[in-house]
């Protein structure tokens, strides 16, 4: 008999018990999602793509829903509610969602989808599917820049304001930068990350502008993308005086020239990515990104001498104050390792100091 039992084994039980209520109510809500006839209102989505769901349970979940559904608004009498700007897809999630189903983040799922999913959860005020869409972003391993890059534009021209910051986050705690991180981004993509990351210290600025110039056409460099993979990403183009963002390609490309398909998985009759160019950046956005968003006089010089002054990016008068800049922070540095030298010659134990008599 339970009387006889203690108090703390009668609590067990009873939170298995519990557990179990809890765990048979989930799975029959899950169910309601394959029952057509516990179905009674339909979103019809663009396209004319029809996402069917349970009045009741949108209700009792999202504060948009109830009302939506059973306030004073037309949509609460009628069976079939106009959603032409919603993509089935994304809606499908957010539904699935608040019918008990988990969210994933499937390898194959592109970026804008994504941050749509992100941006309907917040419209619907589903606000345990935003937190755990965030966490996906903070916790998923990304291939490579590109990835990541696409997430942020994404994010970026949605106003997705909180998936931002968490990429730029990643980017800053878990990404490994080099010169190839900046392929396919857009200008709006790096200037955010420029503006309001602290990258880890191995990432001189010489490094940031070098993955910056990479990302531009026109650039004489080649780039091994994919280990597996000898692709040339950003071969020797036109030069930057004649390209912009709407210059037309060459009539005669280099033979050597091959369109680059970014690493990442590859299963058998499944496309991850279209194959878009790399180098996404015109000329003008990498002025733009130098003269506002780089730090030029910690960038050594003979980089400048290299990459900088022959592609011609910076106008007369910046390069000359660069220069002199760049002279001005080296000559500070040298006299001030002199000068550290000195003392700590001085501070040594059993060293006679021939400036102060000392010793």
């Amino acid at each position: 008999m339970d009387d006889d039992l203690p108090l703390a084994s009668v609590n067990r039980r009873e939170a298995k018990l519990d557990a179990a209520q809890g765990k048979a109510v989930l799975l029959a809500v899950r169910k309601i999602l394959s029952r057509p006839r516990l179905l009674d209102v339909t979103f019809v989505c663009e396209e004319d793509q029809e996402v069917p769901a349970n009045r009741t349970l949108l209700a009792s979940r999202s504060k948009y829903f109830a009302k939506l559904l059973y306030r004073d608004m037309k949509e609460s009498s009628m069976e079939r509610i106009p959603l032409p700007t919603v993509k089935a897809g994304s809606l499908q999630v957010v539904i699935s969602f608040l019918h008990g189903c988990p969210f994933w983040w499937e390898p194959d799922r592109c970026a804008d989808g994504l941050v749509d999913m992100y941006v309907l959860a917040k419209q619907y005020q589903v606000n345990s599917l935003c937190r755990r869409i965030l966490l996906s972003v903070s916790t998923r391993r990304y291939r490579d820049g590109r990835e990541v890059g696409d997430l942020l534009k994404a994010a970026l021209s949605r106003q997705a304001d909180k998936i931002s910051s968490n990429v730029v986050r990643v980017i800053y705690a878990d990404m490994v930068f080099d010169s190839k991180f900046f392929l396919g981004w857009t200008k709006d993509a790096i200037t955010s990350v420029l503006s309001s990351a602290w990258f880890q210290p191995y990432v001189t600025e010489a490094l940031i502008a070098k993955a910056v110039l990479l990302a531009a056409p026109g650039v004489p460099a080649r780039i091994t993308v994919d280990a597996e993979q000898d692709t040339e990403v950003c071969a020797l183009g036109p030069s930057p005086a004649t390209c912009d963002s709407g210059a037309k390609k060459a009539e005669d490309p280099p033979t050597s020239t091959k369109s680059a398909m970014p690493p990442g998985l590859r299963a058998s009759g499944v496309k991850i990515f279209d194959a878009e160019p790399l180098c996404s950046l015109s000329w003008e956005d990498v002025k733009e990104i130098f003269e506002q968003h780089i730090d030029l006089p910690f960038i050594e010089p003979s980089f400048v001498v290299t990459w900088i002054e022959p592609l011609q990016i910076l106008q007369p008068k910046i390069l000359t104050a660069l220069y002199s800049a760049v002279h001005l922070l080296f000559s500070w540095n040298a006299t001030g390792r002199i000068i550290q030298n000195a003392l700590a010659y001085h501070n040594s134990p059993n060293t006679y100091c021939a400036w102060c008599g000392a010793g």
